[in-house]
């Protein structure tokens, strides 16, 4: 994957992981990003379906009925927001 494709995966990841966090100004700034092009768009809603697909978690639940139980996973800590830095820069310019 090339650079300039990573940076707008991470982008639009940041973005929709904190959409429901959204001020208006960040808001503005979101809209803005995904009208420059079709792509930033389709990146956004490509990772607001990730966030809601249910398939990884659903995999990793054990099997009911297995022959042997596996020792329980321990507990993950919460996980600390993203903040992209240049969402950051592009909401102080607004």
């Amino acid at each position: 994957m090339d650079k300039y494709r990573a940076d707008m995966l991470e982008t639009a990841a940041d973005w929709a992981d904190r959409l429901g966090e959204l001020n208006e100004a960040e808001r503005r700034t979101l809209s803005a990003w995904l009208e420059e092009s079709p792509e930033h768009a389709q990146a956004f809603a490509r990772m607001r379906r990730l966030m809601t697909d249910t398939a990884l978690i659903e995999a990793l639940e054990p099997e009911e009925g297995g022959a042997a139980e596996a020792e329980p996973a321990p507990a993950l800590p919460p996980a600390a927001p993203r903040r992209h830095s240049r969402v950051r820069e592009q909401v102080r310019g607004a």
